[in-house]
């Protein structure tokens, strides 16, 4: 018996229920419906108010997130998905109503925004914020005398909360918070670890530095600097010469210590930005790429329920990820931007950089579990025509490419 899951690709809720289904051992196929086509004829057929997670089934068809996830949890008992107990089932309940409690939807994506946001809506933000932490300052004591939010398996409670919690640990939840919060965070990678979250979430990124340390309005600790003491005339002492110290050594770029290649990136990123005929600029990158030494990607925006409707918070988001990849750009170049129309827009590109594998200066941005990486095979046509498109399609409001209009479109050079 399979059933069909819709929904679109990172949706934590669709996540929430796929995983569910791995759960149960349900066999499933995922339909992947983009945001602009939920409110298109053919996904209104499958449900008329346009909403996702949808599943469809032999018996018929349910919707809303908790409905489906009981749904599973039901239909293969034996795997406690909602408690062992009756107990344990109210419990789960309760954990259930607790985390839908949480301003999940309020605080996360205005994470990128912060630029954009005035005074008012920073402080909301920040009231957001607190609301936030409190509710996971109590999961984490409860967490401190208990391995999982329920019994001692994986209930639905805890299939939802890693869910929702994994945008936090790598925004906001950086390593002050997690150094005093010991039991969540463990929590938290010890469910991300199964194998059933693995599919959706291969890594427990963590973040560094917490994003909403700029926002004005939120209470932050700062250190007072010590009053300073009269000092008292210091008696001459003889004086004893120091030895100078070698400055630390840089930790080197495994990049730099890769073989040498014959593909002088930095003179062709000047060739080509400079060329006005960009197909020419493509017909020499073919010339000179060197697939030893290099790789070539598409990189998409895995976009966040809310996100990719305006034009000006999703180029703010595009920029926000190009700031944070300024150390790669000896090794790198591509073209990178928005596309689509208003209420439906994109952020992607096409880039090569050094090595094979994806360097570790972008696998340590906050922001690499939202984008897909698909490495392109420079002798297979349709990926070598992928990239053209994106490299030889820049005019804005003009040029298009997979069908989308550039609207903020850019080198990454």
């Amino acid at each position: 018996m399979s059933y069909k899951i819709y929904s679109w690709h990172g949706n934590p809720r669709g996540n929430m229920v796929r995983i569910a289904a791995e759960y149960a051992e349900v066999d499933y196929e995922f339909v992947n419906v983009q945001k602009s086509e939920l409110k298109q004829e053919k996904f209104l057929n499958v449900h008329s108010l346009g909403k996702v997670p949808v599943v469809e089934g032999p018996e018929g068809k349910i919707f809303e997130t908790g409905a489906i996830l009981n749904f599973f949890a039901r239909k293969v008992a034996k795997k406690n998905l909602l408690g062992k107990t009756v107990f344990e089932q109210a419990q789960t309940q309760q954990w259930m109503n607790l985390i839908s409690d949480l301003p999940i939807f309020e605080v996360f994506p205005a994470i990128f925004f912060l630029e954009e946001l005035n005074e008012a809506q920073k402080q909301q933000l920040a009231a957001g914020k607190k609301d936030l932490l409190g509710k996971l300052q109590h999961i984490n004591d409860h967490l401190n005398l208990n391995t999982y939010l329920v019994g001692n398996q994986v209930t639905v409670a805890d299939i939802v909360l890693a869910c929702l919690l994994h945008p936090f640990f790598s925004t906001i939840l950086d390593e002050n918070y997690r150094k005093g919060h010991l039991a969540l965070t463990r929590y938290y990678k010890t469910i991300l670890g199964q194998p059933e979250f693995r599919k959706f979430y291969p890594q427990a990124h963590m973040v560094k530095k917490d994003w909403f340390a700029s926002v004005k309005g939120e209470e932050q600790k700062q250190e007072q600097k010590p009053k300073k003491e009269k000092q008292q005339p210091k008696k001459e002492e003889k004086k004893v010469e120091k030895k100078e110290e070698a400055p630390p050594q840089k930790a080197k770029n495994p990049l730099d210590e890769l073989p040498p290649s014959p593909f002088n990136l930095f003179d062709f990123k000047t060739f080509i930005v400079n060329e006005k005929d960009k197909q020419k600029g493509v017909e020499e990158f073919w010339k000179q790429f060197d697939p030893q030494g290099y790789s070539i990607w598409h990189i998409k925006y895995d976009r966040y329920e809310g996100e990719g409707e305006k034009l000006y918070l999703t180029s703010n988001l595009k920029d926000s990820f190009l700031q944070r990849c300024d150390q790669l750009r000896k090794h790198a170049f591509g073209t990178f931007g928005v596309y689509g129309d208003e209420g439906n827009y994109e952020i992607e590109g096409v880039w090569v950089w050094r090595g094979q594998e994806i360097p570790q200066e972008l696998k340590d941005l906050p922001m690499y579990d939202y984008y897909f990486w698909n490495k392109l095979d420079h002798t297979k046509s349709e990926d070598r025509a992928l990239l053209e498109e994106f490299w030889t399609n820049m005019e804005e409001d003009k040029s298009k490419v997979k069908g989308m209009v550039a609207r903020d479109v850019g080198y990454y050079k």
